[in-house]
């Protein structure tokens, strides 16, 4: 019994790098890693650089993991097109009108008051269809 399990401590241990091959692999990783931060760093500052402006948004939610091109996609398996069509449905709904929050509250604002005078004139209309109506009971 012993003899294997000598055996399998030496397999074991063959199997497991030292701490020295552990460090420098850890240090090369940190070192790409520090790089590719750098180049993402540059890449935004020059992206920012061609109009000046700065995009920030506000996020909410349970967190999300956002691709470089700006697509939500949702830990957790969402569809990649599914994805992309929510994106672009977003954007399109971004290009439109309503960039205030004034203009948000005066376009719901709006909608409640057509609702109100179309239930209005649903009314009166069911009222005068009840006045015409005469009872005939032969």
């Amino acid at each position: 019994i012993i003899p294997f399990f000598v055996a399998w401590v030496h397999e074991h241990k063959a199997a497991r790098p030292g701490n020295d091959v552990l460090q420098r692999q850890i240090d090369d990783w940190m070192d790409d890693f520090d790089a590719e931060q750098e180049r993402k760093a540059r890449e935004r500052q020059a992206a920012m650089g061609e109009d000046g402006w700065t995009v920030v948004a506000r996020a909410k939610g349970r967190k999300r993991t956002r691709e470089d091109d700006g697509v939500k996609v949702m830990t957790g398996g969402v569809a990649t097109n599914a994805a992309a069509a929510a994106a672009a449905k977003e954007k399109e709904k971004s290009m439109l009108g309503d960039f205030y929050r004034f203009q948000r509250h005066e376009k719901r604002r709006n909608e409640l008051a057509e609702l109100r005078q179309r239930f209005e004139e649903d009314r009166r209309r069911l009222a005068q269809l009840k006045a015409a109506r005469n009872f005939k009971p032969y």
